[in-house]
């Protein structure tokens, strides 16, 4: 497996979303502003979308996979997240997502 470097980044940099994976580059953007239960959920959960480029189910199956991997390190990171996630932006952002991954 090849390295994995992980960039802290500013929120303004990812926003509306709180972390990244880069494939092409092998490189993970994680918003520097987040608590340390974010990024270590956070950190996991981007770990977990690691195999997406050769996994043939589509957007919401490895979405679902990447949070179950994420949920119990630690779960109050996952949850914190989750409430985040319900924002008008984020939730624009997942559809937009959604729509082209589809």
């Amino acid at each position: 497996m090849k390295d994995i470097t992980v960039m802290f980044v500013p929120k303004d940099k990812i926003y509306p979303a709180n972390g990244l994976m880069h494939y092409d580059t092998r490189i993970m953007e994680i918003r520097e502003d987040l608590s340390k239960f974010e990024i270590c959920s956070l950190l996991v959960h981007e770990f977990g979308h690691l195999d997406d480029l050769e996994d043939k189910e589509g957007f919401i199956h490895k979405e679902l996979e990447s949070i179950s991997m994420s949920i119990f390190y630690p779960i109050i990171g996952t949850i914190i997240i989750a409430f985040k996630s319900l924002t008008p932006d984020r939730l624009k952002y997942y559809w937009e997502r959604f729509k082209k991954k589809q």
